[in-house]
């Protein structure tokens, strides 16, 4: 959560991923303490349980969004979902 709230641009948002990345890595992760281990475990699924809630959030914007008559393409600007995705709502 807390790699997830840094804004940035290219570079920044390149080295999360790097980071999400070496977080994954089987042989970095086998040198981490047990401590280290329930922090990385701990932050995993808060960051995923951030993510959920929002995605859920611009799920429910793009629906008020069409019930208000919003243009599609509007939509799809504002919450990054594509046109398809906007559709199956």
């Amino acid at each position: 959560k807390e790699l997830d709230s840094i804004k940035g641009d290219g570079l920044v948002e390149k080295f999360k991923k790097e980071v999400k990345k070496l977080n994954q890595d089987k042989d970095f992760v086998q040198f981490l303490t047990k401590e280290d281990e329930e922090r990385l475990l701990i932050n995993t699924l808060k960051n995923n349980s951030y993510e959920e809630g929002v995605n859920e959030g611009i799920i429910t914007t793009a629906k008020n969004m069409l019930k208000k008559g919003t243009k599609m393409e509007y939509i799809s600007e504002v919450t990054g979902l594509s046109i398809e995705e906007i559709k199956k709502l």
